[in-house]
């Protein structure tokens, strides 16, 4: 691309990185093949870990993805962290039945739709008390 743009340190020194940076890096994806040819390119990377924000739901209070979650966790082996859409306690157990690794809560929180108490004792029964 252009030697002007501004990019993240992460990509900086590599002409791979600085490309999928400069294409593809902070662009939503609309499809499914898309996605999991992403996904499969993070694993073949060695990342384990990764967030799934569905932005049509971020913000909205409207419950999670549960059926993208559902075939993100069939489709792949990243360990995932759900985000966005999370608006009751009761949905949190449901993203672990899926095999979500964590789920980012933010709105339900600052709306007190989910207490801290609520969280806590979740967490804990979840973990065994651990």
């Amino acid at each position: 691309m252009t030697q002007n743009l501004a990019r993240c340190s992460w990509c900086v020194g590599d002409s791979l990185y600085e490309n999928y940076h400069d294409r593809e890096w902070g662009k939503p994806l609309f499809d499914d093949q898309n996605l999991f040819e992403f996904l499969a390119w993070y694993q073949s990377n060695g990342v384990q870990y990764t967030i799934c924000t569905d932005i049509s739901k971020d913000g909205m209070l409207g419950g999670p993805s549960f059926i993208l979650y559902e075939k993100i966790q069939n489709e792949t082996k990243v360990k995932l962290i759900a985000s966005g859409g999370i608006s009751t306690i009761d949905e949190l157990p449901r993203l672990a039945d899926l095999g979500c690794e964590g789920t980012i809560i933010g709105k339900a929180l600052y709306e007190k739709r989910i207490s801290l108490k609520e969280l806590e004792s979740f967490i804990l029964t979840s973990n065994d008390g651990k």
